[in-house]
């Protein structure tokens, strides 16, 4: 094999690394490999490109292939794309030539970043950053998840922390803000949802070092890692909620969580603007304004956007004062405030300024075309361009994978005023996974486990084109499902939650958890599974054409035509496709490894779960036709449909409980299992009985 390239750089060493190794699958195939393979990053006179920023075109010449890239992300990309055609099982002479374009500029992971517990993020409440908290200083662990985010096309990697600043810089007038050494506490702190009691003074007591390094040496580490990112072509952003300031508590300069507090309004300018300056190829700082600030959990604060233009944008444009050519952006996200107070308060800032909003609140896993942010992309003006926030606290267990949704959800997207988007949950670390039982599974990589998921956003975002026979391809090629059956398992399983939070919806992710049919109210400081009852109050999602249970019963009720799609509907939609995912997975011949046969079960484990949702939807409205109409076939199809909800629910939290270890889940400030609501889902039976 001959590899040719006109300027030699990391990402394509990267990339040649990436053919090298699906050449040698390949000729153990006995499949015939190309003779040569040639990258280009600009255009040449025998072979040109028109292809945008990110993209390339591709030659095929006898049996060489020639990737012309519009730059070196693009002939990165083109290689990577001939690498995962072979590794499918793709021949030469199936290799699709022509132009290919980035559709998503930028393509992120949203990582609550577990840095120190005296400096910690939203997810720091829960096991899973706490167990993670050692390998984020570890080198081998960044090249590994780096590696697996460029091979699926990702090329923005975004860190959230409450207070990053005391691990990862050291501020000339704050100099014992700096913290050496990492540090977790003997025990995991009880949070409140909106960041605080994260580090206490009991905490502080507890504390034990499990890394002894210091100041400067982590600095050189995150230099290290932002450059092996930049190896790969991808941008490392900063973001931080507001305002909190831990691991300051005992510097001894006055700085406290208060904005009205001068002090603290003067460290956070320096600190960003010594952030800036320390790490040269940090892309960007994303702020809100703010969960812990002026507002009380009230919106529209000017003041809290001017406070982030007083300490973050002033901060930054004094770190690049000598730096007039460095690109950085600031990304202010439309959370608790509006699109006119950020764009005025931030008229006359220098650099780059780009806005983010939530897109599917915190459940990307529900409507595909989400309309939360219609009034915020309407107020998109004068070439600004928005970054999506795509909260995935849906599936911190269960595996999910179907293309179609992916692509559905992608094509919706606002791309027009999109510079791109960064997915990701609050519950859980998206780094290793510590929640499988089997001792060999569990500490692999998160995006091991789910490795068909991030497969298809992030290829997708990038060639929103590529076709479904590719990820069949890559799924047969990992899986070794020749047939396709437990890839079509996979998908009919799928279905079932995006159609169960379409009837049932609840915005935020303590408000609810899918996976245990679980809310959390904070004043009670109670974990609540929901019930019937519960299903029958609730709303349905906004904007998506489908009917509550209470809306659709009123209707019945009044006689009317339904005015959308109805519980009923969802319910055998969720029915029929789970009852095919399991019939799919009954033809199995079983004897598969440890790691299939675990996903496997949780295909079966989602199906029974999507089964539990469509007996629950029909339990509900058989009650609450029985209810208001006295009709007894109503009660007794209520408490049929309630049985077998329940049924379902003990089978699919057995399965859980016999792959996975409880975790306690930071957003519930609660250890979690669905198999501790069995009594809660058999209860249902009971109410179901209940004429009131």
């Amino acid at each position: 094999m001959v590899y040719d390239s006109d300027i030699p750089c990391p990402q394509l060493d990267f990339a040649i690394g990436e053919l090298n190794r699906a050449f040698e699958k390949t000729t153990k195939k006995g499949h015939k490999i190309p003779e040569r393979v040639e990258l280009y990053t600009k255009s040449n006179p025998r072979w040109t490109t028109n292809a945008k920023e990110q993209g390339y075109t591709l030659y095929i010449d006898g049996d060489s292939i020639i990737v012309a890239g519009a730059d070196a992300p693009g002939a990165m990309y083109g290689a990577l794309d001939i690498a995962q055609h072979f590794e499918g099982g793709g021949l030469i002479d199936t290799l699709k030539t022509g132009v290919v374009n980035p559709y998503m500029e930028k393509r992120g992971i949203k990582f609550n970043i577990p840095l120190d517990a005296r400096t910690p993020s939203y997810t720091d409440g829960g096991d899973s950053a706490q167990e993670n908290i050692a390998d984020m200083w570890d080198m081998d662990f960044w090249k590994g998840f780096l590696d697996r985010l460029a091979r699926n096309k990702f090329n923005v990697l975004s860190l959230w922390s409450l207070s990053p600043f005391p691990s990862l810089v050291k501020i000339p007038k704050y100099p014992e803000v700096a913290l050496d050494d990492v540090k977790r506490a003997a025990y995991i702190p009880n949070a409140t949802t909106r960041g605080m009691n994260y580090f206490t003074d009991m905490q502080e007591k507890s504390l034990v070092t499990i890394k002894k390094i210091t100041i400067a040496e982590k600095i050189r580490f995150w230099q290290e890692v932002m450059q092996y990112a930049a190896d790969r072509f991808i941008s490392v952003y900063l973001f931080t909620w507001n305002v909190f300031v831990y691991g300051t508590q005992y510097a001894g300069y006055g700085i406290t969580d208060s904005a009205d507090n001068p002090v603290t309004r003067d460290y956070l300018r320096c600190a960003v603007e010594e952030l800036v300056r320390t790490y040269p190829l940090l892309r960007g700082i994303g702020v809100t304004a703010g969960e812990n600030m002026r507002m009380e959990w009230r919106v529209d604060v000017r003041e809290d956007v001017e406070y982030m233009r007083a300490t973050y944008g002033q901060g930054i444009i004094d770190a690049l004062k000598d730096q007039p050519d460095r690109k950085f952006a600031l990304i202010h996200r439309s959370h608790m405030t509006t699109v006119e107070q950020m764009e005025d308060v931030f008229s006359d800032f220098p650099h780059e300024f780009e806005l983010s909003h939530k897109y599917s609140m915190a459940h990307m896993y529900s409507a595909v075309k989400p309309h939360f942010g219609d009034k915020f992309f309407a107020q998109i003006k004068n070439g600004r361009k928005a970054w999506l926030t795509v909260r995935d606290d849906d599936f911190y267990l269960l595996r999910w994978g179907d293309v179609d949704y992916a692509r559905d959800y992608l094509r919706n997207m606002p791309i027009d005023v999109l510079k791109g988007f960064y997915m990701g949950p609050d519950g859980i670390i998206w780094g290793r996974d510590y929640a499988p039982r089997d001792a060999e599974q569990r500490g692999g990589y998160f995006l091991d486990r789910h490795w068909f998921s991030f497969a298809l956003w992030g290829r997708l975002s990038y060639n929103i084109d590529q076709p479904d026979a590719h990820f069949r391809a890559l799924w047969s090629d990992s899986f070794g499902d020749e047939g396709g059956t437990v890839y079509e398992a996979l998908k009919h399983a799928s279905l079932a939650i995006p159609l169960q939070q379409r009837v049932f919806w609840r915005d935020y992710d303590m408000q609810w958890y899918p996976e245990s049919s679980i809310s959390y109210f904070e004043e009670e400081d109670l974990l609540v599974f929901r019930s019937l009852n519960d299903f029958i109050e609730g709303a349905a999602c906004p904007g998506t054409g489908y009917l509550s249970v209470k809306e659709y019963c009123e209707g019945v009720i009044r006689g009317e035509k339904p005015q959308g799609i109805t519980p009923l509907d969802v319910s055998g939609d969720m029915e029929k496709n789970c009852l095919r995912a399991l019939e799919l997975l009954e033809t199995l011949q079983g004897g598969y490894p440890a790691e299939e046969t675990s996903l496997i079960a949780d295909i079966g484990a989602m199906s029974r779960l999507g089964l539990y949702y469509a007996y629950k939807f029909r339990a509900a409205v058989n009650l609450q036709l029985w209810r208001k109409t006295g009709d007894a076939n109503f009660q007794s199809q209520a408490s049929l449909n309630a049985g077998k909800a329940a049924e379902n629910w003990v089978a699919y939290s057995g399965s859980i409980a016999k792959f996975y270890r409880p975790q306690r889940l930071s957003r519930f400030r609660n250890a979690v299992s669905p198999d501790m609501f069995d009594d809660c889902a058999r209860f249902d039976v009971t109410i179901a009985n209940d004429p009131d």
